[in-house]
């Protein structure tokens, strides 16, 4: 996660750090670590809440 955030930060554009993230949470869905899965889909409900002005992140 640490590194979709850096490679997002570095690459300065929301399509890739998009991207990245969607192939982070792919990946992650995938581990045999259960923390790491918890974790995507805390990702998949966050990006599913609405923003306050009504734009998904």
């Amino acid at each position: 996660m640490r590194e979709v955030y850096r490679g997002a930060v570095a690459a300065n554009r929301a399509t890739k750090a998009e991207q990245d993230l969607l192939d982070w949470r792919s990946w992650a869905r995938r581990c045999r670590r259960e923390p790491i899965k918890r974790l995507a889909n805390m990702v998949c409900r966050l990006r599913s809440i609405p923003t306050r002005n009504g734009i998904k992140p």
